[in-house]
């Protein structure tokens, strides 16, 4: 069986990739954080591969990687680098024959460090239902906002292809444990939060469009929680949005309540979630008119007046962009299939 040493402080990271191995293949994997880990494993530990993040911190990653390529001579050793930090791949060539991987990258890239002799692919075929669920492990990982939303709902859609309505809200939720699970630090704190703040309500059943409300509410979540403690400023300024998401929040609000500086702010959402913060505010409130439209029958009006749009014609202008109708539109579309 083959042995695989992972070595990363992002434990989302980690266990990610360690879903991602157990999913596909037959191995014994090691996941360790720190130097002082990597040396108390002692000289005699066997491995095959050895994956090292280099983004966390430089100098113990070098020292890391030096003491793998030393002291186990037979270790293929991998470094999973970003891009930004390319210069940190070229001090370590020195090292012969050791790897690299640039994130995101796909599995076929991961597994082609792995010895093919040491190899043992599972028997069983994945259904489709796991590479769905794959895809979407792949877009938290690659921290694509949108992407993720895309991946959950084919998901979601797969799986109510072959549930019956009185079934759905319990597999639903089902899918969701899972992910929590693997995702965040899951405790049953975080799960009762998940339950009373993302209700399943009767719309999610009763218009199929319910369905992609009630998914990128949970998708927001989620990614909040996988932030939680780990990117205190993002969290800050998500939880910050969601409190005030029906407010005409600007992103000099959200620079003065935070105390970060507007640069900052834009690449932090542009990296961790793909996305400008001014699109991740306008996708948070069309969701939640989109909510006032399934559930209620408030006008666009009354609708844009709750988000804090000011000006109506605004409003629904970014309404049609996002949706590619107006909401008179969408509003018919439910009623009439």
């Amino acid at each position: 069986m083959v042995k695989i040493l992972l070595v990363d402080t992002d434990q989302l990271h980690m266990r990610a990739l360690r879903k991602r191995i157990a999913m596909h293949m037959e191995a014994d994997v090691v996941c360790i954080s720190t130097y002082k880990e990597v040396v108390d494993l002692g000289k005699h530990a066997e491995f095959s591969v050895a994956y090292v993040a280099m983004d966390v911190c430089n100098q113990k990653a070098s020292d890391i990687i030096r003491y793998l390529y030393y002291t186990y001579p037979q270790c293929q050793v991998v470094m999973m680098v970003n891009k930004h930090i390319e210069s940190i791949a070229t001090l370590t060539m020195k090292y012969e024959g050791i790897g690299y991987l640039y994130k995101p990258f796909s599995w076929d890239d991961f597994t082609k460090w792995i010895p093919q002799s040491e190899k043992e692919i599972k028997n069983v075929v994945c259904d489709e239902a796991s590479e769905y669920l794959d895809s979407v492990y792949n877009a938290f990982f690659k921290g694509d906002f949108l992407l993720t939303i895309e991946k959950m709902y084919q998901l979601c859609q797969h799986k109510c292809e072959n549930c019956d309505k009185n079934a759905l809200i319990d597999m639903l939720y089902s899918l969701i444990d899972e992910l929590q699970t693997n995702l965040v630090d899951y405790s049953d704190c975080v799960r009762s939060s998940f339950h009373r703040q993302q209700p399943l309500t009767y719309f999610t059943t009763r218009y199929p469009e319910g369905l992609n409300v009630w998914i990128f509410k949970t998708v927001d979540f989620l990614f909040m929680e996988i932030y939680k403690g780990k990117q205190d400023i993002l969290y800050t300024i998500l939880c910050y949005i969601h409190d005030h998401i029906q407010e005409d929040i600007s992103l000099k609000d959200i620079v003065v309540a935070c105390n970060v500086s507007q640069g900052y702010v834009s690449r932090i959402f542009k990296h961790k979630l793909n996305m400008t913060i001014m699109q991740y505010i306008h996708k948070k409130k069309i969701n939640l008119a989109k909510e006032y439209i399934l559930g209620t029958e408030k006008s666009g009006t009354h609708i844009a007046n709750i988000l804090g749009y000011s000006d109506v014609s605004y409003f629904c202008k970014i309404f049609k962009k996002h949706e590619h109708r107006t909401i008179s539109q969408y509003r018919d579309q439910l009623i009439n299939g």
